[in-house]
């Protein structure tokens, strides 16, 4: 029977690596960033940048890259992280398609790499880099070093006062009855939501584009862990009047409680 180590997250992996290759890493990552300009070129994306854009009517995707992304995509440590998530540590079908998303060439599906975790895992990049630019796929997309997370004011003041709809896809223990903004409709997703996705693959997409069909000029809610991903890309392939936001952990930001302190 195969350990699972307990982690908060995936970016505690990795502690076994020595300094040295570590330090190696770290060289060749900044080699990059000086030869290839053109995939530093894109400036980070802050909240402030994707509340503008919705408000100037600038329709897009966004979805995360990160340790959890990464550690499906190029397997190699079994955890179960602190949300009770289970990285298996092996191939699965969610690894895959996110190779087919990451590789998505179009100018308005957007990426973000969340580079902080490169510490612990100091391939991650480099790997995520490889993938990209062999396809050939990393000039329309835009590649930024940090996340959708920051200060959530503009963000949650922008939901508050739009007159679009706003569907949210979150976790299936979400109390949307809790949430600072009006959700027009719900969907939710498993907690664990690789193992759901390698026997229900083909239904998820289905659902997914369904909902994305039958909404339009609304705004996508997504903190649906690695799903996130595959929400967005299914949900742009089939309706880009639509804007599809994963905001990671950020639905923390929409409590009413936590609105309050």
């Amino acid at each position: 029977m195969v350990k699972i180590i307990n982690l908060k997250s995936g970016s505690e992996c990795g502690k076994e690596l020595s300094d040295e290759y570590k330090q190696k890493c770290k060289q060749k990552f900044e080699h990059i960033k000086t030869e290839d300009l053109n995939f530093f070129s894109n400036k980070n994306i802050s909240v402030k940048d994707i509340s503008d854009m919705i408000s100037g009517g600038v329709r897009f995707s966004y979805c995360r890259f990160s340790d959890g992304e990464y550690l499906l995509m190029f397997p190699k440590y079994k955890f179960v992280n602190s949300y009770g998530v289970v990285i298996p540590g092996k191939k699965t079908k969610l690894g895959e398609n996110l190779h087919e998303i990451i590789s998505y060439n179009n100018k308005n599906f957007k990426i973000g790499v969340v580079m902080q975790h490169l510490t612990f895992l100091p391939e991650m990049f480099l790997n995520i880099y490889k993938t990209i630019t062999q396809t050939g796929t990393y000039d329309p997309c835009e590649i930024w070093p940090t996340t959708a997370h920051g200060p959530f004011e503009s963000f949650v003041s922008l939901l508050k006062s739009t007159n679009l709809k706003i569907i949210l896809v979150a976790n299936e223990n979400t109390d949307v009855n809790n949430l600072c903004v009006n959700i027009k409709e719900f969907f939710p997703i498993p907690t664990q939501g690789i193992d759901y996705y390698e026997n229900n693959s083909e239904k998820f997409k289905t659902e997914i584009q369904n909902i994305a069909v039958n909404n339009s000029n609304s705004i996508f809610i997504i903190s649906a862990g690695m799903l996130a991903n595959v929400v967005c890309y299914e949900g742009w392939k089939v309706n880009k009047s639509n804007w599809y936001i994963d905001i990671g952990s950020g639905i923390h930001n929409l409590k009413i409680e936590e609105e309050i302190k």
